[in-house]
Formats: structure tokens, sequence, C-alpha cells
């Protein structure tokens, strides 16, 4: 699919992709990401889907949760399972449209239909902006009502009204997400030339720049090195941080993982955290 579209791209409109980016920083980083792609009916036979699986996820400014819906979803999915468990009734109609009303009773899909409706809202009132002769008629005539400041001050109802699902679709769309930038920048645009030519770095070359906060105070005492307890951790320690030479216990603290194992014989705290990679802009 990326590959037709980019082929598309290239012959339709003379785009060029390049990897163009200069790398300043380079590490394990989560970021969260999401689209409203919720399904409407989150099962296919006796399969239910949850959470990401289900397009479900509320990401909006500094509120982003995607661990807490999958829960709630699993929840209502097992009660799902146990209900047709208990009556043997795995068909679509008893399983899969029973999860599906219990999801829609979360305060979670609440939460995502309210978004959905601000969501609409400010592309209705964005749509003043947006050139109507660059649009198919169809879009055009919408764009062309939306341009009107009575029609937008009555926003909310009228999304309320025509509903997210219709709505969103003219939104978007290809024209509105490819055409009309495409067509903004040649008009307002400047043309830059460049002879950059990106080099991507190798992980490994990518892993030698890091710096590393270490946690150079070990957080564990070994209080009698000598002891058969303290031996038999040598073997227990499921991070392997004890090591003995000639009959001595001794922590290499590294690679704790906190779990305690430990703490019957040693002088052990909690270590100071903040430790790991050192990120300069994140």
């Amino acid at each position: 699919k990326l590959s037709e579209l980019r082929e598309k791209m290239s012959s339709e409109y003379g785009i060029t992709f390049k990897t163009d980016y200069v790398e300043d920083e380079y590490g394990a980083k989560l970021i969260p990401d999401g689209k409203r792609c919720r399904m409407k009916k989150p099962y296919q036979n006796n399969v239910l889907f949850v959470g990401d699986a289900a397009g479900r996820g509320i990401f909006v400014g500094p509120r982003i949760e995607g661990l807490n819906v999958g829960i709630d979803d699993g929840v209502r999915a097992a009660n799902a399972i146990a209900r047709a468990l208990e009556k043997n009734n795995f068909s679509q109609g008893y399983l899969g449209e029973y999860y599906t009303k219990s999801i829609e009773e979360s305060p979670y899909t609440k939460d995502m239909k309210e978004i959905d409706k601000e969501y609409l809202k400010i592309f209705i009132d964005a749509t003043k902006d947006v050139p109507k002769d660059v649009l198919s008629a169809k879009h055009s005539m919408v764009l062309k009502l939306m341009s009107s400041g009575a029609i937008r001050s009555m926003a909310a109802k009228f999304v309320n009204v025509l509903g997210y699902e219709r709505l969103l679709p003219v939104i978007e769309s290809e024209e509105s997400y490819v055409k009309v930038p495409i067509e903004l920048a040649e008009r307002k645009g400047k043309t830059v030339s460049s002879s950059y030519t990106p080099s991507i770095p190798l992980l490994a070359d990518r892993i030698a720049k890091l710096n590393y906060n270490d946690d150079k105070d070990s957080h564990i005492k070994v209080l009698v090195p000598d002891n058969d307890f303290m031996k038999k951790l040598v073997t227990l320690c499921p991070t392997k941080c004890y090591s003995e030479e000639k009959g001595q216990v001794t922590i290499q603290h590294e690679g704790c993982i906190e779990c305690g194992t430990c703490s019957e014989q040693t002088d052990w705290k909690h270590p100071r955290g903040e430790k790991g990679i050192n990120y300069r802009y994140g």
C-alpha cells in the first residue's frame, strides 16, 4: 500500500522521497501515537479485539491513555467470554454483540465520542481558510457551506446532527490530506534546493554515542560475604549480580532489578533512581 502511494505521489506530483534528517539523539523511546479508528464491531467470529487492536485509545493533548483502555476492554471481553462459556454459546450475536454493547457502556468510549465531536468542530471552524477551487465539487460545496460564519457558529449542533461517521470521511480524505497541502505549497511556498546527502548511522554507532547515568554507589552492602546464604545468591539472584571468588561473595549492583531476594542478610535500600541512558532532549 505504501509503495503504491509513493509511486502515485512521485508520478502525479513529482515528489521525491528522501531520508533528509540529522539524528541528534537515538534511544529506545516509546512515543505514543494514535488516530480515531474505533471498530464499529470489535469482533470477528468468536475473536474479540481489545484496546489498540480495536483502534481504541485516547490521544488528546497531555492525556494519552492506551493501557487503561486496554485493561478495561480486557475485563469486559473476559466477562463476555465467561458468559459464553457458561451457556456454551459462542455465536456472534451472543458473544460479539454482547461485548460490543459492553464497551459502548465504557466511560472511555464516552470520552472518545466527546473528543471526536470536538475534533470535528475544530476542523469545521478551520474550513473557512481552505481554498475551495482545489477540491472536488462535492467537497467544495461542503466547504462553501461551512465558510458561512452563521453556520460555523452552529458547528457543535451541526456535528451532532450530521454525525461523526458521515463527516469524518469528508475531512480525512486524500484530497484534504494530500491534494490541498500540495496545492497550498505550490501557491504559497518557495522552492528550496539542497545538496544534502543523508548519512544514516549504524546501530552500533548510535549506541556508542550514548551517555549513561550510572548508579555508582551500590544500594546493597554485603554484610557477611562468606556465609552460606550469600553463596547461594550467586545462583539464586535473577540478574546474576553476585559472584564468588576465593570463598568471598561480591556484588556488581548495576544489573539489579530491586527484587529484594538478598535483603534478608544484606544492608538493602532502594536505589536512588534516575539511572540509565542520559537523554539530552527528552
